[in-house]
């Protein structure tokens, strides 16, 4: 038996035999403290930490819950195909390359930053870019750079995550497609990052090195071990 828990569930992973013993346990303690315990029954969830989860309940919901993860909605696009790839994986077992690839809309692959606080101007490599919020896609080209912030009299910080090479387009991108300039593996090797925080072990420890994780990750993906099967969970 195991669990992990937060200030207002917990998920424990139960053997089927065990069931009617925790039965008993929660209905004492429903009996002793006047509250009542509500069941979710999961057959997959693959965790980094209490709230930051993949979860698949017995009737096929899927439910995504933390930053690196969760659907993204028009108000807050922000790598919406890295999170969507990462989900593939442990629900389906697609890996990145095959999701990301089969993927050929230009939005999903918007990272967005904005010009927050003290810091006055934004730029583009060296070129000071107009406005506060910026819509950033990685680039395959070399003649593109980096989107930096500045603070008035200070050396300029990239922005937190951004590619090393990409493109800023502002317009209405919702009919676009992927251009050939787009550089697809940037988004690939990000969502790798994230499975590994997910699984953890040798593989995160890969990842915070630098290593690549991918030979790591394909021998699970073909055992069909994508992550923590919780079978049988009670949440």
């Amino acid at each position: 038996m195991s669990r992990v828990a937060n200030t207002d569930g917990l998920v424990y992973r139960i053997p089927i035999e065990r069931m009617e013993e925790v039965k008993t346990i929660v209905k004492a303690w429903e009996k002793r403290t006047k509250m009542t315990m509500e069941y979710d029954y999961t057959t997959f969830i693959a965790q980094a930490d209490v709230n930051n989860y993949i979860a698949v309940f017995d009737n096929g919901k899927i439910e995504r819950k933390g930053g690196a993860v969760k659907e993204s909605k028009p108000c807050d696009y922000d790598l919406p195909i890295v999170k969507d790839a990462v989900t593939e994986y442990f629900v389906h077992g697609i890996t990145p390359e095959e999701y990301i690839n089969s993927i050929n809309e230009l939005a999903p692959f918007m990272k967005t930053y904005k010009l927050m606080g003290s810091y006055v101007r934004a730029l583009h490599g060296d070129e000071e870019q107009q406005g506060k919020v910026f819509r950033v896609f990685a680039s395959r080209s070399r003649k593109d750079g980096c989107v930096y912030k500045q603070k008035e009299g200070k050396n300029k910080e990239k922005f937190a995550g951004c590619p090393e090479r990409c493109k800023i387009i502002n317009e209405d991108i919702r009919d676009m497609k992927c251009p050939a300039w787009l550089n697809k593996s940037w988004y690939i090797d990000e969502a790798y990052k994230t499975i590994a925080r997910y699984i953890g072990g040798e593989i995160y420890e890969a990842c915070k090195k630098g290593e690549r994780i991918q030979t790591l990750l394909y021998n699970r993906y073909r055992k069909g071990n994508y992550g923590y099967n919780a079978e049988n969970t009670k949440r």
